[in-house]
């Protein structure tokens, strides 16, 4: 029976293929695993989705995405787990929720530097939110609901931002890879300087070529290249 998982594995192969000059940790299946959850799901550009992967073992956190102009921070745990593989909530799901903000809470996470100085700059900001989001790439329904309803009523009270913890199994993963992807929203600003102060562009037709429409005004296109 094909399954989504079965997508995941085809994206998974092409991103190998492409990308594999960039970052040789991709051949590694769960680090591979990390990277599709940035691009796929939080919309990272292949370019530098290898930027935000901080490992790929147990109870950590994998990977990380921060939004400035949203005021977000993602913080994400990736199980690249085949059916039958079973979720273990104490000794994974437990350990990334407590070790994981306590930790960055009190200053001593040793994985990024980076990550370290965003969550102490904004965690006592009210209008701050930080997203604890858990992936496993498989639905064992009659274990997983048990572990979500625990994850997303999930309370972290020693900081003053908002906290929100998300679930996401196979179903669950499907629906945000078809609908729900993250939109990067950037707010972006500055001015634009023309050679002089006039609008209006003086075009000489009989200079033009004749497939170029005759005009008295020319439209000028203008395309910002950005890292944003």
């Amino acid at each position: 029976m094909i399954t989504f998982k079965d997508q995941i594995d085809e994206d998974i192969k092409e991103i190998r293929e492409e990308y594999i000059y960039l970052d040789s940790k991709l051949k590694d299946e769960a680090y591979a695993f990390n990277f599709w959850v940035l691009h796929k799901l939080y919309s990272i550009d292949e370019q530098i989705a290898s930027n935000w992967i901080l490992e790929d073992s147990d109870r950590g956190i994998d990977c990380y995405f921060f939004n400035e102009d949203q005021k977000e921070l993602y913080l994400i745990q990736n199980k690249y787990y085949n059916e039958k593989t079973a979720l273990e909530y104490s000794s994974v799901v437990d350990q990334f929720l407590s070790r994981s903000l306590e930790h960055l809470h009190q200053g001593v996470y040793k994985r990024s530097k980076e990550l370290q100085e965003i969550f102490s700059k904004y965690k006592n900001d009210e209008e701050f939110k930080i997203f604890l989001h858990f992936y496993v790439t498989n639905d064992l329904h009659n274990k997983y609901e048990y572990h979500k309803t625990k994850l997303e009523q999930y309370k972290y009270s020693s900081i003053s931002c908002i906290v929100i913890v998300e679930f996401f199994c196979l179903d669950d993963i499907k629906e945000k890879y078809y609908k729900n992807r993250i939109k990067l929203k950037q707010n972006f600003e500055t001015e634009l300087y023309t050679l002089d102060k006039q609008t209006r562009v003086n075009i000489q037709p009989e200079r033009i070529n004749d497939k170029i429409i005759r005009s008295q005004f020319m439209p000028v296109r203008i395309i910002l290249f950005t890292n944003c």
